[in-house]
């Protein structure tokens, strides 16, 4: 492994585009360096700035908008039924659960 990543490796690397790899180095969301007119970007300090958005403390991936967070409570869900009787039970308690029939 390399001390130093290229666009597309990190493109690669954080499951997004080039572009927006581009898009927070020019806006200097990400750490970066430039040599010869390419950008550059140090494996430690990456993985550093994935960590802290995983970690919630505003910075990294989180703040620069590239990966959403999931969801952190998932709703309830109902799947799977043909009882009409059941159907109507769920929309008249108003229970707020989901259903797919």
């Amino acid at each position: 492994m390399t001390e130093y990543m290229t666009t597309k490796e990190l493109a690669d690397f954080l499951r997004i585009k080039q572009r927006k790899v581009y898009d927070l180095a020019a806006t200097g969301r990400i750490p970066c360096s430039r040599a010869m007119g390419k950008l550059l970007f140090p494996r430690a300090e990456i993985e550093a700035w994935v960590a802290r958005g995983m970690a919630g403390d505003g910075g990294g991936m989180a703040a620069a908008g590239a990966a959403p967070q999931p969801a952190k409570v998932r709703p309830g869900v109902f799947l799977g039924s043909h009882d009409p009787l059941l159907d109507w039970a769920l929309r008249q308690s108003r229970c707020g659960l989901a259903t797919f029939f």
